[in-house]
């Protein structure tokens, strides 16, 4: 009721408006991002901070916009469209040089994107457009979602909200299920990359964002007893600003779906899902080169676990509580800046089982994050530095109560020429868990070199992941135990991309080749106890084509990825990396209207190894297609939206069946 109450509040207060969303990114004269810039609707007074990428983005309902940042010279200007990329002068520079290479280059499509308008309400539409990304369910929307980069390890790719580690301590990977479909569709991201971050980082990085375009208030319903409601708010007063999401979601889950091992159509059951999220987003202006940043969170679900067509759980249930808090200061100098933060992620998860043989659980994990982050730059160079320590509890009744301390200390270098035809960012980071005595060094470098329209880089380096606490610390038993000697799982990549672009053309042409070792697996010993193990040496070579093609209101997205992967120690193809993998989207927009259609196709791919128990699976490929239509007027927004239109044998985890065909009605009143 006191949230309810304050956003009752917040509407008394607020009139009707009409604004629209606009996106872009800060740079200097030689094109390096410009942290902490603060974008003003010079009309509304709306504004917004740009983040650590340059990139920001603001509500915009006036005539035109003014940037400022200490050390560089104001810069107001007119919005045309909806992407801006913003050249912001050093005050000593007297003359505004000519660039003539404009920012309109693959950083868009990977941290900007396109608004999609099957993201906004249903099941991680928005996420199947960014090339090489997949998302495996462990049955619809109330099942364990996880992400990944080519298909690879969930435990290999981070999750951040609002910039903020979700990972789970225990697991070593993050459910996307706690975070509400609109938080889902404000994404940032980008692969290779984990010399920047730390463990579990291998294959890349997601962040979704609570900041959001428009006020108002939506409910949508659908198939299998789906309701949701929900507020998305922004208030920016002169020295302030708060982004505010709130959502209730129920869904009753048991839905009809083909069952590829009986043949027959049934009726998934014990499957129902219910969530309250909630989360602000607090920036405060001190003055104009010093901010304070605070973003809180939480997340409630309580779900029930049907478990898989080989094993149901009939009666399970589980619940997942979430919160997050997070403060930052942040103080611009002329040419730098320098940022304190303090991170604090609690999770509690309990699982009621339906049998005697197994017990209940309930594990409470904390985690805690402190951190400096300088950041300085020099005309055509940035130089960065962050010195982290990350604490984490964990008292579970099957594990048992286990502390771990993380250090790490990162450097990175980015020169960009005075021409802006080349670029270089070596980057050198240490890590360190001290209680199980790990030391990780990674190194990442990149090249790029410009030439007029095309763009081609080269980057290679290396990541890591600590093992799970699971993984290490899994009490021994009969049937199971941890391996306290683990090494950590590690990572080679080195990544060619080529680029084309023009005012309506983006193309990218990808080539990777990624080799890992030490994965760990847990197998089974001669009485039939599973323990982790580090045995895997694995490759995976993928080549991924991405075109995006816009003119006037409609445009084209697709990407299609070619995979080749061996897990030397089985001389077999890795999990669940297909052969292939595409997808395509279509967008129209014509006058208060608004049509879209996105195609998922995922080839043939081995789901199962063979065993003394198992047989080997593979798993066919299969296809599908969601369709949305929108009304949108100055307030009021209708939306229609068909999931999984055609396919009845979809399967994107192995004897975990997704529902048939579904559909969304949406309503949103924006004020």
């Amino acid at each position: 009721m006191k949230y309810i109450k304050i956003l009752v509040s917040i509407i008394a207060i607020f009139n009707s408006l009409l604004s629209k969303e606009l996106r872009g990114i800060v740079t200097n004269q030689h094109d390096l991002p410009i942290d902490y810039a603060i974008i003003i609707d010079n009309d509304s007074k709306e504004w917004t901070l740009s983040d650590e990428n340059g990139e920001f983005l603001i509500n915009f309902s006036g005539e035109s916009i003014t940037v400022t940042r200490l050390g560089y010279k104001p810069k107001t200007f007119i919005p045309v469209g909806s992407f801006h990329s913003l050249k912001l002068i050093s005050n000593d520079i007297e003359l505004d040089p000519v660039n003539v290479f404009p920012v309109n280059d693959i950083r868009i499509v990977k941290e900007l994107k396109e608004k999609s308008f099957i993201g906004e309400f249903s099941n991680y539409g928005n996420l199947y457009q960014i090339p090489s990304f997949n998302i495996r369910t462990y049955g619809s929307i109330s099942g364990v979602v996880s992400p990944s980069f080519d298909n690879g390890f969930p435990r290999h790719t981070k999750v951040l909200f609002n910039n903020v580690d979700i990972t789970n301590a225990q697991l070593g990977q993050a459910d996307l299920s706690l975070l509400p479909t609109q938080i889902l569709n404000n994404v940032a991201f980008d692969s290779n990359i984990g010399a920047i971050y730390n463990s579990g980082s291998i294959d890349g990085v997601i962040n979704f964002k609570n900041q959001h375009s428009d006020n108002s208030f939506f409910i949508n319903s659908g198939s299998n007893a789906f309701y949701q409601v929900g507020s998305k708010i922004s208030l920016s007063r002169e020295n302030s600003r708060r982004d505010i999401f709130f959502s209730k979601t129920q869904y009753g889950g048991n839905y009809k779906f083909y069952n590829n091992f009986s043949g027959q159509y049934e009726k998934r059951e014990n499957n129902k899902f219910d969530q309250i999220f909630f989360s602000i987003n607090r920036i405060y202006k001190l003055n104009n080169d010093t901010f304070f940043h605070y973003t809180s969170m939480f997340s409630i679900v309580e779900r029930n676990v049907p478990g898989s067509l080989l094993y149901p759980t009939s009666n399970s249930s589980r619940k997942d509580d979430i919160s997050l808090r997070n403060l930052t200061w942040t103080k611009n100098f002329n040419s730098s800046s320098l940022k304190f933060y303090f991170h604090i992620v609690d999770s509690i998860q309990e699982y009621r089982p339906d049998s005697e043989l197994s017990s209940f659980s309930e594990h409470i994990s904390n985690t805690y994050t402190s951190g400096i982050n300088f950041k300085t730059s020099n005309k055509q160079k940035n130089f960065q530095i962050i010195l982290e320590n990350k604490k984490n509890f964990l008292d579970s009744n099957d594990i048992g109560k286990i502390n771990t301390d993380e250090n790490s200390l990162l450097t990175s270098f980015q020169f960009n020429s005075p021409n802006n035809r080349f670029k270089a960012k070596p980057v050198f980071r240490f890590d360190s868990q001290e209680d199980i005595q790990k030391n990780t060094f990674s190194l990442s470098t990149s090249y790029n070199l410009k030439l007029l329209p095309i763009n081609f880089e080269i980057e290679t380096g290396n990541g890591f992941q600590f093992p799970s606490l699971n993984d290490l610390y899994w009490p021994d038993s009969q049937y199971s135990s941890g391996n306290k000697n683990l090494k950590n799982e590690e990572s080679n990549y080195i990544t060619s991309n080529l680029n084309y672009s023009n005012s309506s053309t983006l193309f990218k042409a990808s080539f990777s080749l990624k080799k890992y070792k030490d994965l760990i697996n847990w197998v089974s010993d001669q009485s039939g106890k599973y323990s982790p193990i580090n045995i895997s040496i694995a490759e995976k070579k993928s080549l991924n084509l991405f075109w995006k093609f816009s003119i006037d209101n409609q445009g084209i997205i697709s990407s299609i990825n070619f995979y080749d992967s061996v897990d030397e120690s089985k001389n077999e193809k890795l999990l669940y990396v297909p052969n292939y993998q595409a997808s395509l989207t279509y967008f129209l927009s014509m006058n208060n209207h608004a049509l879209e259609i996105d195609y998922l196709m995922i080839g043939d791919r081995v789901t199962q190894y063979a065993s003394d128990y198992m047989p080997k699976v593979l798993s066919k490929n299969f296809d599908t297609i969601n369709f949305a239509y929108t009304f949108k007027n100055k307030s009021i927004k209708y939306g229609l939206i068909f999931n999984n239109i055609f396919n009845e044998k979809y399967q994107s985890t192995y004897g975990y069946p997704e529902p048939l065909r579904t559909f969304n009605l949406t309503l949103e009143y924006f004020f």
